[in-house]
């Protein structure tokens, strides 16, 4: 359980972190959708 909720934890704050340096556009979106899908592989293996 800490193995996930770190993971999560880490993911939010990468994706925080992106969103200060770039701009919201079509980068920002597929960024977004690949830490989801990241996250989302993880949580269910």
């Amino acid at each position: 359980m800490k193995k996930l909720c770190g993971l999560m934890i880490f993911w939010t704050g990468v994706g925080m972190a992106l969103m200060i340096f770039i701009p919201i556009n079509i980068w920002t979106v597929g960024i977004m959708l690949l830490c989801l899908a990241v996250g989302y592989n993880c949580f269910c293996s």
